[in-house]
């Protein structure tokens, strides 16, 4: 053991150089392995990475997403019955697109910071000289996360129109403002979706390329490192939950990339309406069908999540690493932060709209008195 640093185990390039390295300096002795495997581990799977899976971007995922659905639910609503009391349906309705249109700002944001984190972080592996601490598990998650913040902003991209105010003067300037501000979250929305191209191209050649694994080393040898690696209580992805995750990473991604598909596709002025291609799906069947398919699309991803988290928090246990991704750090307070203006705005609207009706129905009934 005296004989090499295990330093030189920590990053590589190519995982067949890597390999055969392993094999030149351990010769696949378990004993040798062993005593490296934090080096070996970590470089091979990699054991977590706070910015893009940490405990607070966990929380972030999941209230935006479940803002979106709750949101986009009420809005589908609000439209889809008669209120009886048209006073309070007015002020909660206002207040609920206020708080959409900040979501949509913070949801928009959030996915693009994400979108380039995920290339740098990818980039770095692909085309630097090493695989920059980006473990196999890692990237997986990196390729997740790419997709999970993109789903949610179908529900603003297909609910959220925008009304006008009553208490506006010049009705046709405030329908002019609210369509440039469609096209502007609409032309947002692209550019994120056009980020997330890199990391899904490297996703789809993972996946459905030719496995590079079996030319690197044996299956008896990897079998060897795997088992120092892991123990019996906490194993890798099994083939049928990588396919399910494979196969919904790419569905998601499909699915919103074929909005700013048809969008561009349908660039006419005429084409332009209150938040732009939702205008198309006006019948409530149609409605319900995107009411629920962001739905059928995030649970399993998050679940994904959540199990790659598990994969790596088990890996770090069984080499006795520290484990990062657990513990709040600035970045996991930013993005659950980042979501408290929707709160706000819907608080704030709620009662702006609730003193300015309150104030039209007192001079009505005033007048009629």
């Amino acid at each position: 053991m005296s004989e090499f640093n295990c330093s030189v185990f920590t990053n590589y390039k190519s995982l067949e150089q890597y390999m055969s390295l392993l094999e030149d300096e351990t010769d696949f002795d378990p004993e040798l392995l062993g005593a490296c495997k934090i080096e070996i581990c970590s470089a091979i799977w990699g054991i977590g990475n706070p910015d893009i899976a940490g405990i607070g971007m966990m929380a972030g995922y999941i209230l935006e997403f479940v803002l979106g659905f709750v949101l986009a639910t009420i809005t589908f609503v609000l439209r889809s019955n008669d209120i009886a009391d048209e006073w309070l349906r007015e002020i909660f309705f206002k207040a609920v697109d206020g708080a959409f249109v900040s979501f949509f700002d913070a949801a928009i944001h959030f996915a693009l910071a994400i979108q380039i984190a995920s290339i740098v972080l990818l980039a770095q592996r692909d085309f630097s000289d090493t695989t920059a601490g980006l473990g196999a598990v890692d990237t997986q998650v990196s390729w997740a996360v790419s997709v999970i913040c993109l789903v949610p902003l179908l529900y603003p991209l297909f609910f959220l129109q925008g009304e006008p105010r009553n208490d506006v003067l010049d009705k046709a300037k405030e329908e002019k403002l609210l369509k440039g501000r469609g096209r502007y979250r609409y032309w947002l929305y692209c550019l994120a979706v056009c980020l997330s191209f890199y990391p899904f191209l490297t996703q789809c050649v993972h996946g459905f390329a030719p496995s590079t694994r079996e030319e690197a080393v044996s299956d008896s040898d990897f079998n060897t490192i795997v088992e120092v690696c892991y123990s019996q209580d906490n194993q890798r992805l099994s083939g049928r939950e990588e396919d399910v995750l494979k196969w919904f990473e790419t569905l998601g991604w499909v699915a919103v990339f074929f909005p700013a598909l048809g969008g561009l596709w349908a660039l006419t002025p005429k084409s332009w309406r209150h938040g732009l291609i939702q205008s198309k799906y006006n019948s409530g069947r149609a409605r319900w069908l995107l009411l629920v398919i962001p739905w059928v699309l995030e649970v399993p991803l998050l679940w994904g999540l959540f199990r790659l988290r598990s994969v790596n928090k088990g890996l770090a246990g069984s080499i006795e690493a520290v484990y990062e991704d657990d513990e709040w750090g600035f970045g996991q307070i930013v993005s659950l932060v980042i979501f408290a203006p929707v709160i706000f705005e819907f608080g704030y609207t709620y009662w702006e709209s609730w003193v300015v009706q309150d104030a039209v129905h007192q001079s009505n009934i005033a007048g009629q008195a």
